[in-house]
This record gives C-alpha cells, structure tokens and sequence, in this order.
C-alpha cells in the first residue's frame, strides 16, 4: 500500500512539474515594462530629434522589386506557431491598421486596446516647438505578440495623428512569413512590397505612411530603448506603420523609435 501511496505521489509531482514548465515557456514571451520616467525620458529626445509635422510628409519611391519575400532565418531551431498566437498577430495588426493614420481618437485607441485584451499606459509628453506626444503602450500581452507601442503627435490644429505603431510577435519557423500575409491582407497591401531584402519588407500606403515587418536579429535587440530582450528572442518579428519622413533613406530599416 505505501509502495502504491509513493507512486503516486512521483506521478502527481511530475504532472505538476511538467505544467509549470509548460507555463512557463507559453509565458515567456511576454511584456517587461519600464518605467514610466524612461518612456517620458525617451519621449522627449524622440520628440525633438524628430520635430514631425504633416506639411514635411513625403513619400518616397524605392525602385528595388524582389519576387519572394524570404527570411532572414537568424534562429533556425524554432517551433511552429500556434493558432492563438497566429490570432494575436491578426489582432495587433489590426489595431495598426486602424489606428495607424492621421486622425485619431486618443480615447478610441485606449478603448480598443481594452476591448482586445490589451491594458494601455498612457504618457504625454508637452513640447511646445512640436507639440504635445502621446505614447500608448500595453502592459500585458497576448499569446505570442507584445509590446504594442505607439506615439500620436498633435499637430497645429490640435489633431492626433499617428507618427509610429509597432508590436512584435513570437519567433516561430514561419513568423515572419505569417506576419507579411497578415499585413498584406489586414493593411491592403500589394503582393510585392515597395522594398524587401532577407528578413524585411516595406510598403507605401499612399496615404504618408509606410507599413515594415522586419525578423530582428540579436543586433537589432541589442539597444532596444523600450523592450526587454534575451538571445531567446532572436527572430522576433516587429511589425510597424509609421510616418514616411521627408529626407529619411527610403531604403533603410524604418527603425524611429528603435534606434
């Protein structure tokens, strides 16, 4: 009987150690925040190193056309996603998409966020050159997709209008392919981005703004400002739709905010 009481035991323990580690590794790609004084920190250099306004948008035309869209493969031991995870993706883009132009609700952001399952935070920057910034990022995550990030300038009129909206989704083996054909079909994209190389492709809305999915690899997490990262991460995608600045290299990573 006491043989019996012992097994039982190792296998009740087992069970518990193998959904704590499960819980864990569903876990592990999630939010860590910073501190509200580094993203006011951070806003105010980005704030005037940037000086937006909409008369100083301008699109640009990238003349180089690849026809695949290939990725960088910068972590090749990977899993395949998941369906909640691939449904995260859809939510986040879709938050981008709707948000991402230049008119927005500050309110409506914030609704929206809370609707999805997102608990935003909220700071505001003044500045009376550019003026005032809000910087909405969310506290918790979903499965597999975090660190929404966006900033909303005010511009002469008062209005809000998006300067950059950003997440990132979970490394996976077809993550970044994932994220291309959701921001083809969430964002109304052309099949054949305006331009890619290995782990990056861009469009021109047509409307000021150019959507990027891009596969990091440990150089581009290195000095993230905002988002914590380990050597787990490499391969994770950030997507992001942002203001095409007059006088920025049409062809480089459109990394604002990430620098």
């Amino acid at each position: 009987m006491k043989s019996v009481f012992k097994v039982l035991i190792l296998v009740l323990s087992a069970g518990a150690l193998v959904y704590f580690f499960g819980q864990q590794n569903q876990d592990e790609f999630k939010e860590t925040q910073v501190s509200s004084n580094q993203i006011e920190a951070t806003a105010k250099k980005e704030q005037n190193l940037a000086k937006v306004k909409k008369s100083e948008v301008k699109v640009e035309t990238h003349a180089r056309q690849e026809p695949v869209i290939t990725s960088a493969n910068v972590n090749k031991d990977l899993r395949e996603s998941t369906p909640r995870e691939r449904k995260s993706l859809e939510t986040f883009s879709s938050l981008i998409s709707e948000f991402g132009k230049s008119r927005v609700q500050i309110n409506d952001v914030i609704t929206q966020m809370r609707q999805s399952g997102l608990e935003p935070i909220v700071s505001v920057n003044k500045n009376d050159a550019t003026g005032d910034m809000h910087i909405i990022r969310s506290k918790n995550s979903l499965p597999g997709a975090r660190y929404f990030h966006a900033q909303f300038f005010t511009d002469e009129n008062g209005e809000k209008f998006a300067q950059h909206i950003s997440f990132e989704y979970r490394p996976s083996k077809n993550a970044f392919q994932e994220a291309v054909n959701i921001a083809i079909k969430t964002f109304g994209l052309n099949s054949k981005p305006t331009y890619q190389k290995k782990g990056f492709a861009s469009w021109e809305t047509g409307d000021g703004y150019v959507v990027w999915v891009k596969e990091m690899g440990a150089t581009d997490l290195k000095n993230d400002v905002f988002n914590a990262h380990s050597k787990n991460d490499i391969g994770t995608i950030r997507v992001a739709k942002e203001l095409e600045i007059h006088g920025q290299d049409g062809h480089g990573d459109h990394e604002h905010i990430h620098q």
